[in-house]
């Protein structure tokens, strides 16, 4: 569903050959003995990357606790549909309902908490 995305499932769909390889690995039997049904699932299922919707925003250094903050201020450039915010790094991916959301933050958004950031599109 669109709540469970994240910027991996779009480096999967973009790189699939990657993401063979390592589901090749799983099942081969890893630590796991072969995987759980429920991550074999996962990987099978198909997932459609919409280029536009996600705003990845440099320079923000924000601890992944405040995730729900950081989506409800990101709301006024549109409907948010998930935060990411990437662990020990001034980096987050923010993912729009629609372009015009993730446009208007590429547009308007240039400092965030003080701090002056970049924004781009996936």
């Amino acid at each position: 569903t669109e709540e469970e995305f994240s910027y991996i499932k779009c480096m999967n769909a973009l790189f699939p050959e990657v993401t063979e390889t390592r589901a090749k690995r799983t099942r081969s039997g890893g630590a796991d003995g072969g995987g759980d049904a429920k991550r074999q699932a996962t990987e099978e299922r198909e997932f459609a990357y919409t280029p536009g919707l996600v705003a990845v925003v440099e320079g923000a250094a924000v601890d992944a606790e405040r995730a729900k903050e950081v989506r409800e201020a990101m709301g006024a450039f549109g409907d948010v549909k998930f935060v990411e915010v990437v662990a020990d790094q001034p980096l987050m991916y923010v993912r729009f309902s629609d372009v015009a959301g993730a446009a208007k933050a590429v547009a308007d958004l240039k400092e965030f908490e003080g701090k002056p950031v970049t924004v781009s599109v996936m």
